[in-house]
């Protein structure tokens, strides 16, 4: 693994804050016939409005779920096969007037390679000002995978090597051989996503130190659910399934053609 550390500052104008999915698991060349799996579940305030995985027109078209008091998004898909996701990170007191987390993910599914990606993520990030609340966010596309720590403008760039890989809003990346990540693998990008579906709804402490993936609350728990397959062919064969609720009861929608439908 490599990483470059520095500080960072604003290149845009801020924006309000978008919470971001609390759960991400990156099976990264592990599963036969799908180098990239991503399956994640969405921590946010039960009254918080969002739209369900849509279409984004642009020179690179993605596919995405929005958040509708901030704009931005949690995680998706591009034309290219690179697939994007955010997490907030421990932080002693977040700053209002910062940009979303949310649209920097959209502005990460931008781009068309993962390594653009990172190119871009360096010059906009690197030996700046503060400009987002703390955030992880991970990338991963069949060519290469790194997750992004950002703290206070203090920016982290890791490469994740082959294997599991669990992040969550708490500090730390953890790459665990548990069985709700690793056993009895799918072979192939729709296997796997049919098995990691109902794991995503698990109530009992399957995850590293005890934690649950699908978390209940008064005000706020798991609302959304998703998994994301990429195949060696890359986005014309992936798979996007997506839960707009709590992925122990809401129904999952099968949106393969939506993924597929981005290839030009």
């Amino acid at each position: 693994m490599d990483s470059a550390s520095h500080d960072t500052t604003a290149l845009r104008p801020p924006a309000v804050i978008l919470a971001p999915v609390c759960l991400l698991a990156l099976r990264w060349r592990v599963v036969p016939g799908a180098p990239v799996v991503l399956a994640a579940n969405r921590d946010e305030f039960h009254d918080r409005p969002f739209d369900p995985p849509r279409a984004h027109e642009g020179p690179v078209r993605f596919a995405a779920p929005v958040d509708r008091r901030a704009g931005g998004s949690w995680i998706g898909l591009n034309a290219a096969g690179v697939v994007a996701a955010v997490t907030n990170r421990p932080q002693r007191e977040a700053v209002a007037t910062r940009r979303s987390r949310g649209l920097l993910l959209l502005d990460a599914l931008r781009a068309p390679s993962l390594d653009r990606l990172r190119a871009a993520l360096e010059r906009h990030l690197f030996g700046q000002r503060a400009l987002y609340n703390n955030f992880h966010l991970l990338a991963a596309s069949p060519e290469g995978a790194f997750v992004v720590r950002y703290d206070d403008g203090w920016t982290e760039i890791t490469d994740l090597d082959e294997g599991d890989h669990f992040l969550t809003n708490e500090d730390g990346l953890d790459e665990p051989r548990v069985e709700t990540v690793t056993a009895a693998a799918g072979h192939g990008a729709a296997a796997e996503a049919e098995r990691l579906v109902p794991l995503l709804g698990e109530h009992g402490p399957v995850l590293p130190g005890g934690r649950a993936p699908c978390k209940h609350g008064d005000r706020r728990g798991t609302v959304s659910s998703s998994v994301i397959a990429i195949p060696p062919e890359g986005v014309r064969g992936a798979v996007l399934r997506f839960a707009a609720g709590p992925p122990c009861t809401a129904p999952w929608s099968d949106l393969d053609a939506l993924a597929r439908g981005l290839a030009p």
